[in-house]
């Protein structure tokens, strides 16, 4: 609260549901609350036991706390009727800022197809999923698993605990959509 008014701030948006303080702040500002919803809570337990409430409490403490709700689908916006103030605008990927990977001569560039999964390596965002193809492809020398976005300690972990199929490399983070994806022939 006491950033808005420093700031003079005339909106608050969050880029997802789960913090509240921000939306809060923006009540006792009196500034409209935006959220980005991009979760949608009744088919996602692992969220609602993390946060500590059920799906039924974290719908109506977006619709209490937001005055418009921009959902990524028709699917997640179904989720936060509030009727008149939720809009979507989907998840979309500018092709032209993520060029084929191509040598001097513009055919593309030799050795293995680069297979990759971009993100957090949460097991529901399809992790082990991405290990059981990679797992299957260890016979193929033409293809190559990498794993952009876990820090490269929880990727110690997972090498640890985890059968990691030895054609997975772990990249690390990267600074941003591009950097993440342009060593990468398929995500």
């Amino acid at each position: 609260a006491d950033l808005i008014a420093l700031y003079g701030i005339d909106a608050v948006h969050t880029n997802t549901i789960v913090p509240r303080e921000p939306l809060l702040a923006a009540r006792r500002a009196g500034i409209p609350a935006v959220v980005h919803a991009r979760e949608i809570p009744h088919d996602d337990p692992d969220l609602c036991e993390w946060l500590g409430a059920s799906a039924e409490d974290l719908v109506a403490s977006v619709l209490a706390e937001a005055d418009h709700v921009i959902a990524n689908s028709l699917a997640t916006a179904a989720s936060y009727p509030l009727v008149g103030a939720t809009s979507v605008a989907p998840n979309v990927v500018d092709v032209r800022r993520f060029p084929l990977p191509t040598g001097d001569d513009g055919r593309l560039r030799d050795g293995p197809v680069r297979v990759g999964l971009v993100g957090s390596g949460h097991e529901k965002k399809g992790r082990r999923e991405f290990f059981e193809l990679a797992r299957r492809m260890l016979s193929r020398v033409d293809c190559e698993f990498v794993l952009v976005g876990p820090t490269l300690e929880q990727a110690a972990v997972w090498q640890a605990t985890e059968d990691v199929p030895a054609n997975v490399r772990f990249a690390g983070y990267a600074p941003g959509p591009v950097a993440a994806m342009e060593g990468l022939d398929i995500v």
